[in-house]
Parts: structure tokens; C-alpha cells; sequence
């Protein structure tokens, strides 16, 4: 059985904080059951004991970080939920952007939640809103309940306070496609489709689709997009990356007797732009000359993003590697979006036809890329 790092964690921070603040008393926090202005209190408790039923999705609360004696916390909702075998658990947590407020599931035999050694067996691992409820021992996406019992879902705070809102499912869980992983040059678009289809395989329109996004840019997975599906099941997104990506997509199915799914995670690869190799149309033998070109994006002055490959033609009509050259990454005026690449200690050994093609390497947020090829005579 795994344990939460995140309970541990919590008992933690209430003893240094139990040692170091006197606050007067407060009054408990309340979660309110969603439907409109007028939410109906719920009289959820801050431990198992108290828990009461899941209120029906959405689920609307406050939770308290002011201490009341110095020692206790009303910094916790705790809700049962009864599940089948095999039934899926699914929940998606929203806060205030200044506290950090997750979730916690415990096993049917867990009876408090302030013990760190409770039984937890899913909880939220993203440290940003929207959070999502996933497996302690696997990772996935939600919880699969491996035998019928009465679970314990805690929503309680980290750090700071306010409202939140609780969305969850429980059921089989239906299915999600997205497109493929796939490169594209730097400042194009380009789509992402799928569908999310029933247990039987029917399209399930209407039905909300959350994108997330990975990047060189941020430390995890970001929501960047939201749409509702069509007919058959079918969405899509338009994207315009400018590192390589990593995406996935949330459809929060709103059936009776469905989970929330997720898809699997795709790549999308941005190669730089590179524009073919200039240089003279006919050079001596082994006589320096100048080869140069451009790149977007900008990268950094000094830097050796592109080498140039040179192939000779052989008497049956195929070209043969020979040499490359390193050339330097420069500030372009005429185009000062991108950088300009270049070398002029270029020299080829051999007289007849030779082509050039430049290559970007690899700079751990583009993937490598070819220009088109320049044709020159060595006499």
C-alpha cells in the first residue's frame, strides 16, 4: 500500500505552524452542494467519522487554514462514496490560484485522516488547477475500485484559503483518441482531432474536452484549451507550438454510469526553419569561401546551431559525404526575427560537382532539421 507524501506533508506543517502562531478561534469550513446562488450547506466533517455522502457533481466548498487553538485545523472536507469492483472514480479539483488545495481518496478501512500512516489510495499529484484524482500505486488517471466498499474523499489545503469546486464521475470509463505524435517547422499550426465514444463504441457528442499542455516552457501540464465534442464524438484543437510539446486531452463526460477519461500523451516535435546554403556557384580547389543562411527561430550570437554538409558526385551520378563545416549563429538586420548562420573557412578537396545541405542540430527545445540543397562546381 502506498501512503501520501502529501499527508506527511500536512502533519508536518500543522505542528511547526501549531508552534508558531496564536490565532483566535474560527468556525469550521462548510462545503456547499453546487446548483446555483443559493448552494444548501453540507454538513461534511473534517474527518471519517463525520464524512457524509459525495453530493451530486459539481461540488461546491471553502475550506479555512486559520488555526482554532493553536494545535487543530478546519482545513478539511471528507466525503464517502460508495464504489463497485471495477467501478471508476474520477474528480477534478479547482481553488484559489493563492492556495494549494488537493484531494485524497482513503480505503474503505481507513478511520481518520490525520494518522500519515491512513491507507491512501489516490489523490491529486499536480500542484496547479484543474487537479485530477489519480491511482497512489500507478499513476493512472483516476481510480479503479478493486473491491466494493465505502471510499473517503478528502479535499483539504496545503496552504492558504477559499473556495473550491469539485467535479467527479464515477463508472465505466469511456474511451478517448487523439492524433498522432508528429513534427512541424517553427511558426506553423497544425491540429489536434480525436473522439470520446461510449462502452459500446457510440459517439458522444456535447460532451466537454480540456487540452493540456507540456512544454520546454513550463514545469508540467498546463490547460491550454477547451472544447465540446460533435457529432460522432469528434473534437479538435488548433495549436502553434514553438518547442516541442507534449499533449493530452480530458474529456469530462457528463453521461450517467461514465467516468471522466484521459487520453494518452502525444509529442509534437518543432524543427527550425532553415533556409538553403548560399554560396558561390563555382569556387577553386581547396580555396576558403564563404556559405551562409538563415534560421527561425533567433538563437543566441556566437553559438554553432548549424553545420553544413558537403557531398561530391560520383561518376555514376550518386553523391558521397566528404566533409561538414561548423558555421557561427550571427544577429540578422535584414530579417531580425531571425539569426543568420555562416563560415568562411569552407574548402572542398576535390574538383567536379559538389551539393550543400545545412543541418540544425538538435537544441533541446527544436528538433533537428535540413535545409534545401545548394549545387556548386571546384575547379
Amino acid at each position: 500500500m502506498q501512503f501520501s507524501a502529501r499527508m506527511m506533508t500536512r502533519i508536518a506543517l500543522v505542528a511547526l505552524l501549531a508552534t508558531a502562531l496564536t490565532m483566535p478561534a474560527t468556525a469550521g469550513a462548510q462545503g456547499l452542494l453546487a446548483g446555483g446562488a443559493t448552494a444548501a450547506s453540507v454538513p461534511s466533517d473534517d474527518d471519517i467519522s463525520g464524512a457524509v455522502p459525495l453530493p451530486s457533481s459539481p461540488v461546491a466548498g471553502s475550506l479555512d487554514y486559520a488555526p482554532n487553538d493553536g494545535v487543530n485545523y478546519n482545513d478539511g472536507d471528507v466525503f464517502s462514496v460508495y464504489l463497485e469492483k471495477g467501478q471508476t472514480l474520477t474528480a477534478r479539483l479547482m481553488g484559489p490560484a493563492a492556495a494549494q488545495f488537493v484531494l485524497a481518496l482513503y480505503s474503505p478501512d481507513a478511520t481518520t485522516v490525520n494518522d500519515p500512516d491512513a491507507p491512501v489510495v489516490a489523490e491529486t499529484v499536480d500542484m496547479f488547477y484543474p487537479s485530477f484524482l489519480s491511482a497512489s500505486d500507478t499513476g493512472d488517471f483516476g481510480f479503479v475500485a478493486p473491491d466494493d466498499g465505502t471510499y473517503f474523499l478528502e479535499v483539504y489545503t496545503y496552504y492558504g484559503t477559499g473556495a473550491y469546486t469539485l467535479d467527479w464521475a464515477v463508472g465505466a470509463k469511456p474511451s478517448v483518441s487523439i492524433s498522432p505524435s508528429h513534427y512541424i517547422r517553427y511558426g506553423q499550426s497544425t491540429k489536434f482531432t480525436g473522439s470520446v465514444l461510449s462502452t459500446d463504441g457510440a459517439g458522444l457528442a456535447g460532451q466537454p474536452v480540456e487540452l493540456y499542455a507540456w512544454s520546454y516552457l513550463t514545469d508540467d501540464y498546463k490547460k491550454v484549451a477547451s472544447t465540446e465534442t460533435t457529432t460522432g464524438g469528434a473534437y479538435s484543437f488548433t495549436i502553434k507550438p514553438t518547442g516541442w510539446t507534449f499533449y493530452k486531452t480530458i474529456a469530462l463526460v457528463n453521461q450517467p454510469g461514465l467516468s471522466f477519461v484521459q487520453s494518452v500523451e502525444k509529442q509534437i516535435k518543432v524543427r527550425i526553419v532553415l533556409t538553403r546554403p548560399a554560396a558561390p556557384k563555382s569556387v577553386y580547389l581547396n580555396r576558403k569561401f564563404k556559405i551562409s543562411g538563415y534560421m527561425n527561430p533567433r538563437h543566441l550570437a556566437g553559438n554553432h546551431t548549424v553545420y553544413v554538409y558537403a557531398y561530391r558526385r560520383l561518376s555514376n551520378g550518386s553523391y558521397k559525404y566528404v566533409k561538414k563545416f561548423r558555421t557561427t549563429n550571427g544577429d540578422s538586420l535584414a530579417h531580425p526575427t531571425y539569426s543568420r548562420y555562416s563560415t568562411s573557412a569552407a574548402t572542398l578537396p576535390y574538383r567536379g560537382t559538389w551539393k550543400l545541405i545545412a543541418k540544425a542540430l538538435d537544441d533541446g527545445k527544436h528538433a533537428y532539421s535540413y535545409s534545401t540543397t545548394t549545387y556548386l562546381k571546384v575547379r
